[in-house]
Order: C-alpha cells, then structure tokens, then sequence
C-alpha cells in the first residue's frame, strides 16, 4: 500500500482509479470567495502517485464544463502541474516524504501560475493576495489529504482512526462538501446530509475528539459558502455536543445532536430560511 494513499481501500485496479476520477471531478466544482479553488490542485498532489493521472482528467473534464477564460485555464494548468509532478516522483528511485512534497508542489504551482497571470494581464495587489491565499490553502489541504492512511479497523468497527488521520479524513469530505453543495434534491442538501452523518459516525467511534475535529472541520467549510454561517455554526456547536454525549449511547447522541441543533435556529431565529438547505 502506498504511504499517505488517500483510497487505499480498493485495490489499485479500475475501481480505484475510477474513484479517484470521481473525487477530483466533484472538487473541481468548489468556488471559493475571490476565484479560490485549489482543491482538485491538492488532490492531484496528494493521492498516490499513479492515480494522479485519473485525478488530472478528472478535474479536468470538470473544469471543460464549466469554461470560464483565464480563471478556468489557469485552474487546469496548476491540476496538471501538481499531478504530474507528482506522478514523475512516483517512479523516482529516491523515497520522498509526501507529508511534504505535497504542500509544497500544491502551493509552489498554484503561487506561480498566479504570479505568471498577474505578469500577463497586469500586477496588483489584491489579485497577489488572492493567488498567496489560494497557495496556502491549496498546500494546507494536501498536507492533510497526504496524511490518510484509512486503516481497515475503520470500516470493520474494531479500530477507530486515531486522530491525525481522522483530521486528513474530516478535511477531505469537508472539501467534497464544499464542491456537491449545490447538489440539492427535494430542499435537502445531500452534501450537508453527509456532513452531518460523519459528525455522528466520528463522535460515536472517537468520542470528544472525533466531535471536536469534525465539527471544527465541517463548520468550517460551511462558513465558506455563500450563505451557510448558521450551518456552520450549528455544525460546530452540535458536533461538540455529540462527542460529549457520545459515551451514553448512539439514541442520546442523537437527541444531543437534535437539541442543540434546534437551539442554534432558535437563537438565530432571522435565518430559519436556512433550515430547508439543512
């Protein structure tokens, strides 16, 4: 199994590259506040080496439907820069530390595409703060997705992830929950749907820190949308809830989690026309 192998639950056949395509079609969707996106970026430099190929066309095909000039271009440019990157390392006969040579790539590509538009179209300012800004997201996010180790325990129940690798877990999907927001069906967000599911799952097999991390990690990502504060905030509030209650039981932690999701809307009564987006 590849070091840091952000799927290594499947084996490395077509259904993990098929999986990986996937993820990296769905988080080049993200939008972030001032033309941030650097998510399908990271992934590319972070998943194991041969399987930046499929995140590279993955992306991609994304970025195709969804043509946007230079901010598109650009976007796909640093994707196919940090995947091949990464891919050439693969094959190299030195071993790297992908803990960090993934941030690295992700942020170096991302900054000096950046720089490289700015020099074309003009320099200033806010346009160097917004490409510094996407560079260090990008390179945080990789950092944390090299980290994913995914033991089998997870998914047999017997052996929880510890925490280092639940915070690389809980990033990812906060990243997917980011790009399938506007996936909504019926008034029911199936990304917030998924959010909330893992803050139960990670505060019943972790307990206070599993609540914590993931409730800091998703409220988080949900402070990002446009008009989602109050998810965010009841994403916080309410995880850390479930991971205090979790040892009294999956029925109690679920209550807990009701409770307190239901005082956030009463206290943020203005923005109850939230709730169906819940």
């Amino acid at each position: 199994m590849d070091d840091g192998a952000v799927l290594p639950f499947v084996d490395k056949n077509s259904a993990g590259h098929a999986l990986t395509f996937f993820s990296a079609f769905v988080l080049a969707w993200a939008r972030l506040g001032f033309d941030i996106s650097p998510f399908a970026a990271a992934f590319a430099a972070s998943v194991p080496g041969k399987r930046s190929v499929a995140a590279i066309l993955g992306s991609c095909c994304a970025y195709l439907l969804d043509l946007d000039g230079t901010y598109t271009a650009r976007l796909a440019c640093v994707t196919v820069c940090t995947g091949l990157i990464n891919y050439c390392l693969s094959f190299s006969d030195f071993r790297i530390n992908k803990r960090i040579v993934a941030p690295v790539n992700c942020g170096l590509c991302s900054l000096l595409s950046g720089i490289t538009v700015l020099v074309v179209q003009g320099f200033s300012a806010d346009g160097l703060i917004t490409y510094f800004c996407e560079s260090v997201v990008g390179a945080g996010c990789a950092g944390f997705l090299s980290r994913l180790d995914f033991p089998k325990g997870f998914f047999k129940g017997n052996e929880p992830l510890d925490v280092k690798q639940l915070s690389g877990v809980t990033v990812f999907l906060g990243m997917m929950v980011m790009s399938a927001d506007q996936l909504v069906i019926c008034g029911v967000s199936a990304a917030h749907i998924a959010a909330m599911t893992f803050i139960l799952t990670a505060s019943r097999l972790i307990g206070l820190a599993g609540g914590c991390i993931s409730a800091g990690v998703m409220g988080f990502a949900a402070c990002l949308l446009p008009d989602a504060s109050l998810t965010g905030i009841l994403y916080t509030f309410a995880g850390i809830v479930c991971g205090i209650t979790a040892r009294f039981g999956k029925a109690f932690q679920c209550v807990a989690f009701l409770c307190s999701s239901i005082v956030v809307l009463f206290v943020n009564a203005g923005e109850f026309r939230m709730l169906p987006a819940l």
